[in-house]
């Protein structure tokens, strides 16, 4: 049985672009949306990665409509009182939701500190981390501050 062909067949350089192997490279938003003067930007390998962890990091679950178990929600743990279990409970929620979220991510090292804020006034968490892109290998050292 003969197949239908629908359309024309594309020409030249289009036709070079869609016939060739396909790229290892991903590609997607680069966060944050709208800074600058293009509202929509594309970014690649450790930019990428920065700005999937950066969401995940400062959304708060329930917040993405279709993954309502998406995010951690940094912000909320500001005026918690932080001991060794909810830093332990905050540490195995970060690297649960990088394995599930992220997977061209590997965690391979994380620290949450908290400065009271003796000389800004301020209560501050910071949460260090280490990702390893799985494809590239490359180490991408990440800092995130409430």
């Amino acid at each position: 049985m003969a197949s239908k062909l629908y359309g024309l067949l594309p020409q030249g350089q289009v036709l070079k672009s869609v016939t060739s192997p396909i790229s290892k490279e991903v590609y997607g938003f680069r966060y944050p949306v709208g800074k600058g003067d293009i509202l929509f930007k594309k970014s690649s390998n450790k930019e990428l990665l920065r700005g999937q962890i950066y969401q995940l990091m400062f959304t708060s679950p329930g917040e993405r409509i279709f993954l309502p178990n998406f995010g951690i929600d940094l912000r909320s743990y500001v005026f918690e009182q932080l001991d060794d279990s909810l830093i332990a409970n905050l540490q195995d929620q970060i690297s649960s939701q990088i394995r599930l979220y992220i997977p061209n991510a590997e965690l391979t090292s994380i620290d949450v500190k908290y400065d009271e804020g003796e000389y800004s006034g301020i209560p501050t968490l910071i949460v260090y981390m280490t990702i390893k892109e799985k494809e590239t290998q490359e180490v991408i050292p990440l800092e995130f501050t409430t």
